[in-house]
């Protein structure tokens, strides 16, 4: 019996490891930018995931425009201004040429004065659906069934 509940137990870190990656992997993020004028480019981000909505305000004239950041085998886009480096998601994600894709848009836009404004949309909500829904469903399939994991005990 207490093989059982300890083999159940095992589930309890998938269960909770998939709330938290729904938790966290869940963002969607907008960066909206309008032309003021020739050099003066006004633009807002905003971040929403399960928990809240965060907006930055780039000021006119700040944004120069963005890069992309790798770490390990994931990647996010970078917005460069005069005087900081903001993520334009809070993670970093699987799929280079999309993000390579997002900085080429917003550096053409900061170069070309004709163009009058630029919306980006980085949707990461599947990642932290998909994710989040597999680890909890293999959480709960460990506690419900326990003897699927099994123990090698010397006898």
């Amino acid at each position: 019996m207490l093989i059982q509940i300890t083999k159940s137990l095992w589930g309890i870190p998938f269960v909770l490891g998939g709330l938290l990656i729904m938790f966290l992997g869940f963002e969607l993020s907008t960066l909206e930018c309008n032309r003021l004028r020739s050099t003066e480019i006004d633009c807002k981000l905003t971040s929403t995931n399960l928990l809240s909505t965060n907006t930055t305000l780039i000021a006119p004239g700040k944004l120069q425009g963005a890069e992309v950041k790798k770490r390990k085998n994931a990647y996010r886009v970078m917005l460069l201004t005069e005087s900081e480096i903001i993520p334009l998601t809070q993670s970093y994600t699987i799929g280079k040429q999309g993000k390579v894709n997002q900085a080429n848009q917003i550096n053409l836009f900061v170069s070309d004065i004709e163009q009058k404004s630029l919306t980006i949309r980085q949707d990461n909500r599947w990642f932290g659906s998909l994710f989040g829904v597999i680890f909890i469903l293999s959480g709960i399939c460990a506690i419900l069934y326990p003897d699927l994991i099994t123990v090698n005990r010397r006898r």
